[in-house]
């Protein structure tokens, strides 16, 4: 439950930060006037976009979403989650102020946001398949530890080579050598995998 709450924390602060950074360059780039101009404009932008990105993300549910196993369904619903706040961040400073920024602006800070955050995501997904592999495999082979003599591995995907990797590492598989590795893809067949043959 920890891990789970302090994933929570990394997600909502990167997504507040990502959020601020986006919209600051954007300023940037269109190179909208100084702060002592439109001040309270881009003070209230700056804060209520953060702010309703992690309601929208809140109240969609992203927040809950499960990296380890997300497909292009959960990369669209952030996608349409970032739209919903920017159309809350556009109407409620027209109904405040009276007045926006130009289009592109916001435009260019919605497409920062997203690559900011699906970049993120995928990554935390990536190294979280990792880690989970690696957990479960370490499990599996913890509760077997007189593992000696030669051994066959089946499969040379990233998991056999995870194994592999694994075998070499710990000082308890010392007496096992992994002497082949089958696998049914034919384009693997003779290659080599961390120095074993296929």
């Amino acid at each position: 439950m920890k891990k789970r709450y302090l994933t929570l924390l990394f997600f909502v602060t990167c997504d507040i930060i990502f959020s601020f950074l986006s919209l600051q360059i954007s300023f940037l780039i269109v190179d909208v006037p100084s702060y002592e101009k439109i001040y309270n404009p881009i003070l209230f932008t700056s804060l209520m976009l953060p702010v309703t990105i992690i309601f929208v993300f809140y109240v969609l549910k992203i927040y809950n979403i499960l990296w380890r196993y997300s497909k292009y369904l959960e990369s669209l619903k952030i996608i349409v989650a970032t739209i919903i706040s920017f159309v809350v961040l556009y109407i409620s400073q027209m109904a405040i102020f009276d007045r926006q920024f130009e289009f592109a602006v916001y435009i260019i800070a919605f497409f920062l946001l997203n690559l900011l955050i699906l970049s993120q995501r995928l990554v935390f997904k990536k190294f979280a398949v990792q880690y989970y592999e690696s957990v479960k495999f370490s499990e599996k082979i913890s509760n077997n530890t007189n593992l000696t003599g030669n051994v066959m591995l089946i499969g040379a995907g990233n998991a056999g080579e995870m194994i592999i990797s694994e075998f070499s590492r710990k000082w308890k598989y010392r007496d096992c050598r992994i002497k082949c590795v089958i696998d049914d893809d034919v384009y693997k067949q003779g290659q080599y995998i961390s120095g074993i043959k296929v």
